[in-house]
């Protein structure tokens, strides 16, 4: 008896398939003709049968289709021997490539897609890397979406009468010339009316890219391959080809047709080959081949037609020429029969496995499968090894993944009781049924072969080779009877291996078989993938197993007296006590499996019915789960709080008991019942807990642990017994040593200690769980900390508790800190800075401790040199620190923070590391002390700054003088001087008008914190600005110039980016101009009072001139002048000097504005109608209404007296000097020709000019003044 081995079952990983070399070159190539007839395959070619007749040796003609997936981006080259041929009457060869929705994207019907001999066949489409006449030129596609591809392959077309089928004889001495063999290394493509319909060679490549040359195998699938082979040889060998059946379970089957020999034939594969009710495609397989390849009212309602879509339960497996490739998504988008939809692809497959079978009392069949699927159960009634004899039992039906159970009357084939005799069963799974009917085969003398490929290897699995078959529909006629022409039938339960004796049919040469076997017949050879497992069962009486279950607190393995029985339900039976649990007792095999289970009844007893005899290897277990049988239980479970302690066996099992307390009770069964299998449980004691709180002594000095440490928090406890001692289980954490009853423990035992025992350390206790010899610890820390003894309680029956218990010990804490003087606050978002010493602040500070209901329980001084202050030995809780110069009270209430005059709090924050507290108040809050030492309780003070209070005296006309510079406005009514300007006296150390300040920890001298060119980083407010005075302050960048308003704030002060402007008739003492300011340390803090900046002039500002200029204008001088704004203007006074310095009134010019006062623009002129030779100065006096008055700027006019430029010496050599000049001539230098040589533009009133350039001869200089005049002076140059 043969039976298939089962698999191991895991995920698998993609690994590519195995490498095909075909012609020579190694690389792997895509599919087609090539890959059924390679270089070593054996017998003859054959055709591909692309015609559409209906025919007995053709019943599923489908017109060459093949399916390819296809990504998108790949590209799909194919072509075939006859595309672009022509045969006369009758058609042109071609192929067709349609998109996943069926749209026709590529056609060809021109030598592009022509496979021209067998070199191109083997070699390939021409592509990136690949030309050359070795390579044929295909039909390509570049995909533009991912799914299945549809390719047809047309030969020269159909034509009536003419089949197209047959293979035409070659030219006389070469007969066979369309006949090739398989592995020739040439053939030639008939086209022949006799064989329109047949195709040689065909291909189909899937390349990676435009740009790769790369293919991709094992893509392309056909639905139902139509071939034709040499039809004179039938008692021959033909058709060795192989190739890969792909099924919806994602199991993959290499088909090797091994010699076949079909004239015109179908073949695919599907899951039910031929179903048992004609039209009733829901009907189950019939397992038998049939006696017809009609398809006209006969194999239409017998075989779902392998061209359609799957459906009713049907499915039609794909044909792959290699191997199907991993990487193949599950599913994809095809077209079929008119209908777009999906069909699946390649899926994980999961190799089935049966496990756990047994069979109950009552005949029931329990097994375990992984998967869903069909069972089939095999009865050997007989018990004879043969599952096949007429009193052997067969059940089927659908299994499911898990547990199953099959009912079974216990009756053989025949309805006679087993009785009590042993029987064989053999269960098996089938996860996929495959069938492989062959249409109009004639011949089959070796048998195909079928093998189910390697999930692991991608190999062939040579013991996964089985198949069935059944011939007995098929007719014969005597001679083929004689000859016996196919195998016997093979249904039983093993089948056959294909690869030594699979499904033959038809005689070989001289058999006389001369009508052949398979002819019209539809031959149909089936397999499965399936698993198995054997039981061999003992029919007749079974027996019962029972036993008690009791409370053996002190693990004697005796009930003793007063130890109740254990109920198993939820309340106390009679002399029981309960877990709150329900409870179980299963007998179980030696695979783990439950073949038996009682529950445990409320008085503590349990009976197993429907135990086997003569079993051996079987246990018995408790557990609190409630699980079926066929179930797997390798360990007992107890409830919450118990465990095992014994077993007390006094009945009349014969297994010795190991006595270990394991909950297990080993079984061998006989003929009779086997009573008290009785088993001993107890609840295990509790750990108690607890603490103590000490003040750390330092050094090494040791602190005796209460006895009460171990329990106060809860005691040590047993319920059905007392506890006598604990077992210290591991050296404390944070302690030097610890020392029991005298016995000095280390953890290494140096200097002379005992090192710390592996097994930890057994400590006697009362009753409570309180030791009762001494122990103390050294702490390995100062300060606070925690030391935590970790133990477990034991009781009278030497059990431990499940949960450990602790002793722990805490040591009071220390809180420290730092008073720093943070100059610059929180603007690092830091608390930091130089530590605060009494020579710097003045005073003494507190730093005082508070609990959290708000009382003061600690205080101490601020170390005066340091900074620093120290709490010592604070209790585990809450806290807040005030930092204050007032003193505290312990016991009363927290005092408010307070500082020296001049001091301010920056922040406080706990932690050395940045941030805050959140709030700047002079307290650090919510300080929890944890049996740790607490550090960097910081605060930050800090001294406040002082602005510098400014009066500038100044005359009047330094605002009518000094224009704004560059970039600012003019105002009008307004007069501006820049901050910077000189005429703002220093005041201290700043830069002239500079705001500044001081400020102890950023600039400690009076005015070093100011605004001098540049900016030094002090920053200034302005807080009111006078009704009589702007400000204007160049923010730079896109802010740039503007307005100065109330509250103000400029970082970064620079002088030079601010002008005061004061308004026309103020400035005097009363009205003067200014504003107050505040500045800001770098800390963030404000100067407490507001400073003054007062400009007081001495008189008030006058009227503002826009501009004043002179001109000479022939033999005049023009005078022109402008006002932005006057007020209480009276005019002009229009003075004239020879020398600057004795002035003469020359005219006055009444104020154009009204009143003598104008926020508008005013222009005014004069011309003085005798100037004097050389140079006229001139200058306005201002004069107001009250008589008080300013003068302009002084400007220029000069005009030459007649003769009075001199040049000389002349003649010259190398230059000339001039003299008499007013500074604006232009000097024009004329040849004797007339020629211009040199122009000069004069800048002062004497020059020295080089002639070097002139050539020697006579010059005119002329002199051209700038009001048009010349004069003009005649020179020689000499070598």
């Amino acid at each position: 008896m043969k039976h298939f081995l089962l698999l191991n079952t895991k995920v698998l990983s993609y690994l590519i398939a195995a490498l095909i070399t075909i012609g020579g070159t190694g690389e792997m190539l895509a599919d087609g003709s090539k890959d059924l007839f390679t270089p070593t395959t054996s017998g003859y070619r054959q055709y591909l049968n692309v015609t559409n007749t209906l025919a007995n040796y053709n019943p599923f003609p489908n017109n060459g289709v093949h399916k390819v997936y296809v990504n998108a981006g790949e590209v799909i080259y194919t072509g075939s021997s006859v595309v672009g041929l022509t045969l006369s009457g009758y058609g042109t060869g071609s192929v067709t490539i349609y998109s996943p929705t069926g749209v026709q994207v590529a056609y060809s019907n021109t030598s592009t897609g022509r496979i021209d001999n067998r070199t191109q066949e083997l070699n390939g489409p021409v592509r990136p890397g690949s030309t050359g006449s070795n390579y044929y030129t295909p039909l390509s596609y570049v995909a533009t979406v991912s799914g299945i591809y549809e390719i047809q392959f047309s030969a020269f077309g159909p034509v009536s009468g003419n089949n197209g089928t047959n293979i035409p004889d070659g030219p006389t001495g070469n007969t066979d010339l369309y006949r090739p063999l398989a592995n020739a290394s040439s053939w030639t493509q008939p086209v022949h009316a006799n064989s329109h319909g047949l195709i040689l060679a065909w291909d189909i490549s899937v390349g990676t890219s435009t740009t790769n040359g790369t293919l991709i195998p094992g893509r392309v699938y056909s639905t139902c391959l139509n071939l034709i082979g040499p039809n004179n040889r039938f008692e021959q060998s033909s058709f060795y080809g192989k190739v890969y059946v792909l099924t919806p379970e994602g199991f993959s089957y290499l088909v090797d047709n091994n010699g076949m020999n079909g004239a015109s034939f179908n073949f695919f594969s599907n899951n039910k080959g031929i179903v048992s009710t004609s039209g009733d495609f829901t009907s189950p397989p019939s397992y038998k081949s049939a006696n017809t390849t009609t398809f006209v009212g006969e194999l239409e309602d017998l075989i779902w037609d392998p061209r359609d879509a799957d459906g009713s339960g049907n499915v039609t497996n794909k044909i792959f020429y290699v191997l199907p490739r991993l990487d193949l998504p599950a599913s994809a988008n095809v077209h079929i029969g008119g209908t777009n939809t999906t069909t699946w692809l390649r899926q994980t497959p999961t190799v089935p496995t049966a496990s756990n079978g047994f069979v109950d009392c009552d005949n029931n069949i329990s097994f375990t499968s992984n998967v869903p699927g069909i069972y089939t159960i095999y009865i050997d009634a007989d018990d004879n090894g043969n599952y096949e004899d007429p009193v052997d039992v067969r059940l089927t039906g659908e299994v499911s993944s898990g547990i199953n159970m099959v009912a079974w009357d216990g009756k053989d084939a025949a309805g006679n009781s087993i009785g009590a005799n042993s029987v064989a069963i053999l269960v098996r799974l089938t996860l996929a049924e495959l069938h492989f009917p062959f249409l109009d085969v004639e011949t089959n003398l070796n048998g195909i072969i079928i093998k189910r490929i390697d999930p692991e290897t991608h190999l062939p699995l040579d013991d996964y080779d089985i198949v069935f078959w059944d011939d007995s529909n098929i007719s014969h006629d005597n001679s083929q009877a004689t000859a016996g022409a196919s195998n016997p039938n093979v249904t039983g339960v093993d089948g056959v291996s294909s690869s030594s004796n699979g499904h033959k049919w038809g005689g070989g040469p001289g058999s006389g078989d001369v009508n052949y076997y398979g002819n019209n017949k539809t031959m149909d050879t089936w397999t499965f993938t399936y698993a198995e497992t054997e039981l061999e069962v003992q029919f007749g009486d079974c027996i019962t197993i029972s036993g008690a279950l009791w409370n053996d607190a002190n693990a004697s393995n005796t009930q003793n007296g007063g130890e109740p029985g254990i109920s198993g339900t939820t309340s106390d039976g009679s002399g029981t006590i309960t877990t709150g649990q329900a409870l179980f007792v299963y007998l179980v095999d030696a695979n783990g499996t439950v073949i038996g289970k009682s529950p445990v009844a409320s008085d503590g007893t349990y009976l197993i019915e429907g135990v086997k005899r003569l079993a051996d290897n079987l246990k018995l277990m408790i557990s609190t789960a409630d699980v079926p049988l066929g179930s797997v239980m390798t360990q007992p479970t107890l409830p919450d709080g118990w465990e095992s302690v014994s077993e007390n066996v006094h009945g009349s099992n014969t297994a010795t008991q190991s006595q270990a307390g394991d909950g297990i009770i080993n079984v061998t069964t006989g003929t009779t019942d086997i009573s008290l299998q009785n088993f001993g449980i107890q609840q295990p004691p509790f750990a108690g807990n607890g603490e103590q709180e000490s003040t750390n002594p330092g050094g090494t000095a040791q602190v005796s642990v209460d006895p009460s440490t171990f329990t106060n928090g809860d005691e040590s406890s047993d319920n059905d017994g007392n506890v006598t001692s604990i077992r210290i289980t591991d050296f404390p954490e944070n302690a030097t040593n610890i020392i029991v009853d005298g016995v000095t423990y280390t953890l290494d035992g140096g200097n002379g200690t005992t090192p710390w025992p592996t097994t930890g350390v057994t400590v006697p206790t009362d009753a409570s769980g309180n030791p009762t010899v001494d122990i103390s610890v050294d702490p390995d820390f100062d300060g606070g900390g925690v030391i935590e003894i970790p133990f477990v309680s034991i009781d009278n029956a030497g059990s431990e508790s499940k949960v450990p218990g602790s002793a722990v010990i805490r040591f009071r804490s220390n809180i420290s800190g730092n008073v720093f003087n943070d100059q610059n606050g929180l603007t690092d978002n830091t608390v930091n800075g130089v530590n605060i010493t009494d020579a710097l602040i003045g005073e003494t500070l507190y730093a005082i401790l508070v609990d959290d209901s708000g009382i003061v329980v600690d205080k101490t001084t601020v170390n005066p040199s340091t900074g620093t202050y120290d709490f010592y030995g604070v209790p585990n809780g809450t806290y807040s620190i005030v930092l204050s110069t007032n003193d505290a009270v312990i016991g009363t209430t927290e005092p408010n923070p307070l500082l020296p005059e001049g001091w301010v709090y920056t922040g406080e924050h706990l932690g050395a590391t940045t941030g805050d507290d959140g709030l700047v108040d002079g307290s650090v809050h919510n300080i929890v002390v944890n049996n740790a030492n607490v550090t960097d309780v910081n605060f930050g003070i800090n001294r406040i700054p002082l602005a510098d209070d400014k009066l500038y005296e100044v005359d009047s006309n330094v605002f009518t003088n000094g224009t704004p510079q560059s970039g600012f406005p003019v105002i009008p009514g307004f007069q501006g001087i820049p901050m910077s300007s000189t005429n703002l006296v220093e005041y201290y150390n700043s830069s002239n008008g500079s705001l500044s300040g001081s400020d102890p920890e950023d600039c400690e001298d009076a005015g070093s914190c100011n605004g001098n060119t540049g900016g030094t980083g002090a920053t200034f407010t302005i807080v009111g600005i006078n009704e009589n005075t702007k400000l204007y302050y160049d923010f730079g960048g896109t802010t740039g110039v503007i307005e100065v308003t109330n509250n103000t704030t400029i970082p970064n002060f620079d002088v030079t980016r601010m002008v005061i402007y004061g308004e026309i008739g103020s400035g005097e003492a009363g009205d003067e101009l200014g504003f107050t300011y505040t500045m800001t340390d770098k800390a963030g803090f404000v100067s407490s009072s507001v400073a003054d900046y007062i400009i007081r002039t001495n008189s008030p500002l006058p009227v503002q001139l826009l501009s004043f200029t002179a001109m000479k204008k022939q033999n005049t001088s023009e005078l022109k002048w402008a006002t932005a704004s006057e007020e209480k203007n009276r005019g002009f006074e229009v003075l004239r000097s020879g020398d600057g310095r004795t002035w003469e009134t020359i005219g006055f010019v009444h104020s154009l504005a009204t009143n003598g006062t104008s926020t508008q623009r005013l222009n005014y002129s004069m011309i003085d109608n005798r100037p004097a030779k050389g140079n006229n100065y001139y200058k306005l006096k201002q004069i107001d209404s009250n008589g008080r008055f300013g003068y302009s700027d002084i400007q220029r006019v000069y005009f030459s007296p007649e003769g009075s430029i001199a040049v000389y010496p002349n003649p010259f050599q190398h230059k000339v000097n001039v003299a008499g000049l007013n500074g604006t001539e232009t000097i024009v230098i004329y040849d004797f020709t007339g020629k211009e040589v040199n122009r000069i533009n004069v800048k002062n009133i004497n020059e020295e000019i080089m002639m070097d350039r002139l050539n020697p001869g006579p010059h005119n200089f002329v002199f051209i003044a700038s009001d048009g005049t010349t004069t003009t002076k005649r020179l020689v140059k000499v070598d």
